[in-house]
């Protein structure tokens, strides 16, 4: 079970990185920076969304949120964090709506990953 948990997690974390690099927020990467570039952020956007799973987890366990959201995550919530990330590691947020895009395409992606419609 804990061997397939982490195999969909890898599967989310690449997919989180297509977006993100597709997206190519500070336009790093379409100015020469290696394909790795955003590859810390990236590491902080997935450690965020697992936390914020946990934190639904620990709520529902307290009976603050019903069963059917343990595992449901707001595109709010991941914007935020989004937004987060990007402020800690490069500052002000510049590109506002592309990280507006990206957050979007990162719920969008974890309630696909979660089996939820979208």
């Amino acid at each position: 079970m804990y061997k397939n948990t982490r195999q969909k997690w890898t599967r989310f974390d690449s997919i989180v990185a297509n977006i993100v690099n597709s997206a190519d927020p500070e336009h790093l990467l379409s100015y020469g920076a290696p394909r790795d570039e955003y590859d810390p952020e990236l590491r902080l956007i997935s450690l965020g969304i697992k936390k914020l799973v946990l934190r639904q987890r620990e709520l529902v366990a307290q009976g603050v949120l019903p069963v059917d959201e343990e595992n449901v995550l707001s595109v709010e919530q991941v914007e935020t964090l989004v937004v987060r990330v990007w402020q800690k590691m490069f500052g002000k947020a510049r590109f506002v709506r592309s990280l507006g895009w990206v957050s979007r395409c990162i719920a969008a992606e974890y309630m696909i990953y979660q089996g939820r419609v979208v």
